[in-house]
């Protein structure tokens, strides 16, 4: 027997591996392996199985780890369909897609501490317990099987514990394999609650579960202003799938934007059903997440980008949100568009997919225009609500001869006052991180730039650092001119960290939170951040584009751009 392994190289191609007779059981596609390429020893994962070889002197597969394959023929032929659009090898895909990257992760196990099936009663008269050992004893009666880790919230010394009424008959201990979850979400203080549809949603519904009845390929636009109730669509359509016992994959195009739909999630589907997947959960995680979407313990997967690439049984509807934005592309590596990915995997799934916007990219109405995709329009926002009043501020006439160009407009900052008097929140976008945006010398014009790129470098005050947000080239700000050595270095230009100084400053008995790459770097920043705002714990927001998509604050009533 001979499989082919893609490996993680840059080579075009898979390599054909003898499988020893002692491995011939374990061997199948979708499972990682251990091969020898030149004189090292690397992981790769079998795509193929054959009876013949197409080569001499045949190496042979080194070690099968014990494990789940992690893909089956379906999921492999979507990521061979990505490698070879994209011009990238087979190999590198599959490590970029698949949870662990190139180190092999176990799967973890813990000590399970259970009762015995035919245990001696705890209150039998021959049977004596101190008070502790009985009270665990009831526990586990009451709860079940429990976990060594579980038990210690409980008993100072469970495992002690537990060993001594194993001696007496009364459990049993075992190891036992148990999946890692996504540290518990903060609560996102939203409640789900029973929603009636309005004609708008229930003519575009109509449509969308049409197209999963059909079992066949059925693409959607579903165009809808801003507050239309797009989501509780998308909501109603999962439900249906659910009951026809079909996978869900639902992207977003933030991390961020991940707490708030799981918290009106699990209150239609419970958590059991839910599995999240993006780039800031951490690898073991993924790992044991991804195992149980290709079990089948899974119906919706929620995430990012890379959560498209989900494993799902029986997949029947995928829905890309904010179709529109640029997040869903990736720029390195694996370079791929999300949205358009989506629908390659839905023609070969056969499922439906939906396109969620206020503002449709350019090709996703090209599309409909050209009858490819079905057009469904939500063109009232819900009880008629009407938009939000805008107001433009021209910020010349807002230029002081002696101060120069404000911050904030007069107008805003008034209305800031009001809306803090008010017990609101605001929301200040501004799509620049940093500090200042350009520093040089005014004495010889010298500007700080990238030495990779030639931008200008922009000046990140919390950091002392002065940073390139392309390539992330990063040096500490110059006391002086590298050019002249004068000392007179003057900086220009507004970032969130200068806005959020000048909020501080002017409104100084108001809470104040940054939210943009340089602020959610570790893992649950941004979740804490959101959870502060929704528990109204924060009065003004500043922030970069993470703040401006798909949010539902329901206490915000001022956005200033």
């Amino acid at each position: 027997m001979y499989v082919r392994v893609a490996v993680n190289i840059p080579a075009d191609k898979t390599f054909c591996y003898a499988v020893p007779k002692s491995l011939e059981k374990e061997a199948c596609a979708g499972k990682c392996v251990f091969v020898s390429i030149g004189k090292r020893v690397v992981l790769g994962y079998i795509v193929e199985m054959t009876l013949s070889a197409d080569v001499d002197n045949i190496k042979e597969i080194i070690e099968i780890p014990n494990q789940d394959p992690l893909f089956g023929e379906d999921d492999l032929r979507f990521y061979r369909w990505v490698s070879r659009y994209y011009l990238y090898p087979l190999g590198k895909t599959l490590f970029e897609i698949l949870p662990g990257g190139s180190d092999l992760i176990s799967p973890k196990k813990e000590i399970v501490i259970s009762l015995d099936p035919q245990p001696h009663s705890s209150f039998s008269p021959d049977v004596k317990l101190t008070r502790q050992q009985k009270r665990m004893a009831d526990f586990l009666r009451q709860n079940g099987d429990t976990p060594l880790p579980a038990l210690r919230k409980f008993f100072g010394r469970a495992f002690y514990l537990a060993g001594c009424l194993q001696k007496k008959g009364i459990v049993r201990l075992e190891e036992r394999e148990v999946y890692r979850f996504p540290a518990e979400q903060p609560d996102a203080g939203l409640i789900d609650r029973p929603v009636v549809l309005n004609v708008d949603q229930e003519t575009a519904l109509r449509e969308i579960l049409q197209g999963l009845a059909s079992r066949n390929f059925s693409p959607y636009l579903l165009h809808g202003v801003t507050g239309s109730g797009k989501t509780e669509v998308y909501l109603k359509a999962m439900e249906k799938a659910r009951e026809e016992g079909g996978g869900m994959i639902f992207l977003v195009p933030e991390i961020g934007l991940t707490p708030q739909l799981i918290s009106r999630i699990e209150g239609r589907f419970g958590k059991q059903e839910i599995a999240v997947m993006h780039s800031g959960i951490a690898r073991a995680v993924r790992y044991d997440q991804w195992r149980r979407m290709r079990r089948g313990e899974v119906k919706v997967v929620i995430g990012a980008r890379s959560a498209l690439f989900a494993p799902m049984k029986d997949l029947r509807l995928i829905i890309v949100d904010e179709e529109h934005d640029g997040s869903y592309k990736q720029d390195d590596r694996l370079r791929y568009n999300a949205r358009d990915m989506a629908i390659v995997k839905a023609k070969l799934s056969k499922a439906a997919v939906v396109l969620g916007t206020a503002t449709p990219a350019i090709q996703t109405y090209f599309n409909v225009l050209k009858n490819k995709y079905h057009y469904l329009t939500l063109p009232r926002r819900i009880e008629s609500r009407p938009l939000p009043r805008v107001e433009i501020v021209d910020m010349k006439a807002e230029r002081d001869k002696l101060t120069g160009m404000p911050v904030l407009s007069r107008v805003l900052k008034e209305a800031i006052g009001h809306t803090l008097t008010a017990k609101k929140q605001t929301l200040l976008f501004l799509n620049r991180r940093g500090f200042d945006t350009i520093v040089l010398c005014p004495d010889c014009g010298y500007i700080f730039k990238c030495r990779n790129c030639e931008l200008s470098l922009t000046h990140h005050a919390a950091f002392g650092m002065l940073k390139c947000h392309r390539c992330d080239f990063a040096v500490k700000a110059f006391p002086s001119c590298p050019d002249c050595q004068g000392n007179r270095i003057r900086s220009y230009g507004v970032g969130t960290e200068k806005l959020e100084e000048e909020v501080k400053r002017l409104f100084p008995q108001a809470h104040v939170m940054r939210m943009d790459r340089d602020t959610t770097a570790r893992r649950g920043d941004t979740e804490r951040i959101l959870t502060a705002l929704l528990r109204q714990e924060v009065d003004i927001l500043v922030g970069t584009q993470m703040i401006a998509k798909g949010h539902d604050f329901p206490n915000i009533t001022l956005v200033g751009v």
